[in-house]
């Protein structure tokens, strides 16, 4: 048996399958910016693949639509701003602003000044007017802070620069409209937080198999290998012709079980299902790890339902569903 390489991504963790749920959110961002709007934001249970998505297919995606490399910059929202000045200094730092020295940060007006000519510099090298900056863990924003970025908003308006807010995170941002809009502050949900959509989990077989395929074609390491992550650890039964997409309705009739467990007082309806996106992806990890380079024999006797069970029961799926239903 061929060694794996503990830096395989599925070994890390660090890759991103492309789903249906992060095909939605991208178009839905890249309906917003055709439209040019000032602000939306998208929202649903952690762990359920936003951020990944963000990380990997969005600023991609962005410049194949626009056929350039689009003025895109993403923060992803840490703890809340001590001050103006902080603040500042945390987006001048994740734009990578060449000058950046977080040991000695700079003055408010003299950091806020840098990171918006760094915004505009991100838009005339495109020839665009319009810059988005989106924001992950948005739930964290403090009214405050969007009140400076209203700010930032209008001087770039004033210099004839039209800036977008895109905002992802949980459901708790889904709160703030009204909570804003009972408070007096109405101007910023009508700037920002005015557009919206759910991201949502993994809804159907379909949509399993699309992911499983994922990685069984449209994935790869070593780069420019051609080797996709089922190749690579379960080489001698794909080369007689296995693929994880055989298992998909196993997989999904035992996701379900294990999401009906979360609900005792009622079994939810079809269109209700949503799968974490993690759970899966731990799945399959798991699948890949334990089967490296066995044989299709050995797949087809082991790869059962007990065996999928038990790692579901492992991974504690029911709870977290339960979790996520209520997030």
């Amino acid at each position: 048996m061929t060694e794996i390489s503990r830096d395989h991504p599925v070994c890390t963790q660090e890759y991103a399958i492309y789903t249906p749920p992060i095909h939605e959110m991208c178009e839905t961002i890249t309906r917003w910016i055709e439209q040019r709007q000032t602000g939306g934001y998208i929202y649903g249970p952690s762990r359920f693949g936003k951020s990944k998505g963000i990380k990997s297919f969005l600023a991609k995606i962005l410049n194949e639509k626009f056929d350039t490399e689009f003025p895109l910059m993403i923060w992803s929202h840490p703890t809340n701003s001590k001050s103006e000045r902080e603040f500042w200094n945390l987006l001048l730092m994740a734009s990578r602003f060449e000058f950046k020295n977080p040991i000695k940060p700079k003055a408010k007006m003299e950091a806020k000044f840098l990171f918006k000519q760094h915004l505009i510099t991100l838009a005339n090298r495109v020839k665009y007017n319009y810059i988005v900056i989106l924001i992950d863990e948005a739930q964290l924003v403090l009214l405050n802070e969007w009140h400076w970025l209203l700010s930032l908003q209008n001087e770039l308006d004033l210099e004839g620069y039209r800036l977008s807010i895109i905002s992802v995170g949980s459901h708790q941002i889904s709160f703030q409209p009204n909570f804003f809009a009972r408070t007096g502050d109405a101007h910023i949900v009508t700037r920002f937080l005015m557009h919206h959509a759910r991201f949502h989990g993994i809804r159907s077989l379909n949509e399993l198999e699309y992911i499983l395929e994922g990685y069984d074609e449209d994935s790869e390491w070593p780069e420019n290998s051609g080797v996709s992550y089922t190749k690579y650890f379960l080489s001698n039964a794909f080369d007689d012709g296995f693929r994880l997409t055989s298992l998909a309705f196993l997989i999904w009739n035992e996701l379900i079980e294990k999401y009906n467990l979360a609900f005792k007082s009622f079994k939810p309806k079809s269109d209700q299902i949503e799968i974490p996106m993690n759970q899966i992806a731990n799945l399959i990890e798991r699948i890949l790890k334990d089967m490296g380079n066995k044989s299709f024999d050995h797949l087809e006797s082991n790869l059962n339902s007990q065996y999928i069970s038990n790692i579901l029961v492992q991974q504690n799926l029911t709870s977290q569903i339960w979790t996520t239903s209520t997030d």
